[in-house]
């Protein structure tokens, strides 16, 4: 979805400086700039967003926060062309439409993930309407109603203790990985073996991020760089959500829908590190960038063993617990 947004940005703002080169900006420009019309990348990102919120409720975030984001683009695209008042004209001209295929498009697309659930007489709670009286609405939208309200009361008052439970706010620093697997098998070649699978981020990634996260929201606000800020909406809409749920039973693997945009911001951070060291000899930013990637990769080959379940010895295990949260 963030991607085909992506496209739809770059394809309106090529659309609109054509219209500009053929009729020139003042015509272009006038009263609240043109119409930006027919927006298939756009409705195939609402499409996937909907699939998305099919998958888990929490995809809703990404559809709101990204569908604004490309409100705020469509409005600095109207001001890069010259309109007047271009937020004005962005909430004019594109949010009614923008506004109205995003709940139809996005509401219908998650009713169509329920097809299997419409298409059965004995899916959980699918014949609930029956024996609730008459109404206006269909029976199977008020059972898929009650279905709704049963699993938003299950997870939002779910409070249950557990080994591996962790707090969003320690997310970043990835202190309480879920262990969805420990074994002690044999066949290591030592008294002693483990075989687990831990949801633990590559530290060398997730560390770095609680620098590079902070600098983009900073290169956001101080210098206008709308690609730190499309990848902090995305960490936003994946990380913040989750703050009002502190009370909840909640875990660190959630961070799943979030790490690209992690990832997204070292990115962005090391290329500001080379920009920033471009009067050196080109061989300081390529070591340097170049060390921290090959530190990457290492990492990801010393942990893969406990993100696999491999057999490895216990001391080898141990090792690559690098954290005491971590067992």
């Amino acid at each position: 979805g963030f991607g085909l947004l992506l496209v739809d940005r770059d394809r309106t703002r090529l659309r609109l400086a054509d219209d500009v080169r053929r009729h020139g900006a003042d015509r272009v420009a006038a009263g609240l700039g043109p119409f930006l019309g027919w927006r298939p990348w756009r409705i195939a990102a609402i499409v996937v967003f909907g699939l998305a919120c099919g998958t888990k409720w929490s995809g809703i975030w990404f559809l709101a926060a990204f569908m604004a984001m490309s409100l705020v683009w469509d409005a600095l695209s109207r001001r890069a062309i010259g309109v007047d008042h271009p937020w004005s004209a962005a909430f004019a001209r594109d949010l009614p439409l923008a506004a109205a295929s995003t709940l139809v498009i996005g509401i219908g697309v998650y009713l169509l993930t329920w097809t299997g659930w419409f298409a059965t007489g004995t899916g959980w709670s699918r014949t609930w309407a029956a024996g609730q009286g008459a109404s206006v609405v269909p029976d199977p939208l008020r059972s898929l109603w009650h279905y709704h309200s049963e699993m938003w009361n299950f997870h939002t008052n779910l409070d249950a203790e557990h080994n591996y439970a962790s707090s969003p706010l320690s997310w970043p620093f990835m202190t309480r990985p879920t262990s969805f697997y420990y074994e002690s098998p044999d066949g290591c070649g030592a008294d002693s073996c483990s075989s687990t699978v831990l949801a633990v981020g590559n530290p060398i990634i997730w560390w770095a991020a609680v620098l590079a996260v902070p600098y983009q929201l900073w290169r956001w606000i101080a210098a206008k760089d709308w690609r730190s800020g499309a990848v902090i909406v995305g960490i936003a809409a994946g990380w913040l959500p989750w703050m009002l749920y502190l009370d909840r039973t909640i875990f660190t693997f959630y961070t799943v829908v979030y790490v690209p945009f992690v990832v997204m911001a070292v990115t962005l951070t090391l290329g500001a590190i080379a920009r920033g060291l471009r009067n050196r000899p080109r061989w300081v930013p390529a070591l340097l960038i170049g060390g921290y990637v090959l530190a990457v990769v290492l990492a990801a080959w010393w942990f893969y063993p406990i993100w696999s379940a491999e057999v490895i010895t216990y001391d080898a295990w141990r090792a690559r617990m690098w954290l005491p949260t971590w067992i």
